[in-house]
């Protein structure tokens, strides 16, 4: 009889470890999906935040070409001004970017 009283009692403890194992399967993938939908509308935010800061800097971007070719034309008629801007090298393409150090 005590041998199988303690394959009762294991077989209940087994089935006891079995459901709190699916509770907390379930409760970890709820969870996990929670995250993925918060982490996906932050995307949404980040994609349009950077979208308006890529309008932004194409506006800006289009002044500043605008001034340096008033600049140079200023300097066509100006040689002396036109030696200042040859000298710092103010032309109408974009400033290139160094290189990231690593």
């Amino acid at each position: 009889m005590a041998v199988k009283e303690q394959v009762s009692a294991m077989r209940r403890d087994s089935t006891i470890i079995l459901v709190a194992l699916f509770a907390l399967s379930f409760t970890l993938t709820l969870y996990l999906g929670l995250q993925s939908h918060r982490a996906g509308q932050e995307l949404d935010g980040i994609r349009q935040t950077v979208y308006q800061l890529r309008q932004a800097q194409a506006a800006e971007q289009s002044t500043a070409n605008g001034f340096l070719n008033k600049l140079g034309e200023y300097g066509r008629t100006h040689p002396e001004f036109a030696q200042r801007m040859a000298k710092y090298q103010a032309t109408n393409a974009p400033a290139a970017t160094p290189a990231p150090k690593k």
